[in-house]
Parts: C-alpha cells; structure tokens; sequence
C-alpha cells in the first residue's frame, strides 16, 4: 500500500520499499544493493579485478556481490584510483573487519571503510582513525600497528592476462560466438 512512497527523515529523502518481495538468490534491487557493505579498495594498478575478487573470493566469511570503478558525474571530479567492492551482506565481513591494508603477491591494498571513517587510513601506521599527517606512532611501535591492520593473503590466485581493447571489440555476433568458444 505504501511502498514507493517518499518521505523526508532527518534531510534524507528516504522512498519505502517491500524487503520481502523480489528476494531472488543473486538478484539485487537498486534500494537493497544501497544498503549492502561497501569498501574502497586502493593499489590494485596492475593487480587486474578478476586477480582481486578471486583472492577476497577465497577469504572465509567475505562474499563479493559486485565491483566497479566509480562512476563519473558531470559535476563531480571522480577519484578513479580505487575500486568499490559490495559485498552480500550489510556488515562488514568478518574476515576483513578492522583491516586496513591487504598484501597480495607483491600488491599492498589499501582498504578503506568509508561507511565507518571518513577519512582514509594512516599511510604509516595503517590506524584508520587519523591521516598520516597527524601520525605520532612511534618507530619501535609501527610493527605492532602493522600486525592489527594488515593481512597478507598466501593462497592461489589466478594469473588473467586482459588483452587490449581490441580484441574485444566484434562486427557481428558470428565472430563473438568464435570469441566466447575460444575462451
């Protein structure tokens, strides 16, 4: 009877919605992936997104329902160093909960959870609740820092190479056909 009608809560435009109906195993709506965990994953450069989901993919308790380079806005300057990374649930994975930094192969991420701190953690301690300009760790402690806010991922990761634009690029659906079979 209500739903789709908006209401105004605390200045947020807040438009209502039926949680129950729709609930398909791998099918999300606009309002439900909104509310789902979402981190800023930093330093993947080469690293390759298949490369990155795999190996969060093989972390116990974090399931991944999508990834992506931030979208540009006309009148916004979009930062696109960083993926955002939803995950299935609305709390943040255990496995990643309270971690910063994430070593993968020779690839430090940085992981930010800008849903809990605005500001991106500390680049020399890893702490998430001040910026390195005001970092008063000392040197003797930083291992320490290190050991709360980092992990290293050992297990298997795939080696993808993506090819150039090019060869995804197809005149007519025969040849995608041939594309799709040789992969």
């Amino acid at each position: 009877m209500y739903k789709g009608l908006a209401f105004r809560l605390n200045g947020v435009c807040v438009e209502l919605e039926n949680s129950d109906s729709d609930l398909r195993q791998g099918a999300y709506t606009m309002a439900r992936l909104c509310r789902q965990f979402v981190i800023r994953i930093y330093g993947t450069g080469r690293l390759g997104l298949v490369t990155l989901l795999t190996a969060l993919g093989n972390l116990p308790s974090v399931q991944v329902a999508d990834a992506e380079k931030p979208q540009a806005d006309l009148t916004d300057g979009v930062d696109t160093r960083h993926f955002l990374v939803r995950f299935q649930q609305e709390e943040c994975p255990t496995e990643l909960r309270g971690i910063m930094e994430l070593d993968i192969r020779d690839y430090h991420l940085t992981l930010h959870h800008y849903l809990l701190h605005q500001r991106m953690p500390c680049g020399r301690c890893g702490a998430p609740y001040h910026t390195t300009g005001f970092c008063k760790t000392k040197v003797e402690h930083l291992g320490k820092m290190h050991g709360k806010y980092r992990r290293r991922y050992d297990g298997a990761v795939p080696t993808d190479q993506v090819g150039d634009a090019i060869h995804y690029r197809h005149p007519d659906g025969e040849c995608l056909a041939v594309f799709l079979t040789t992969l």
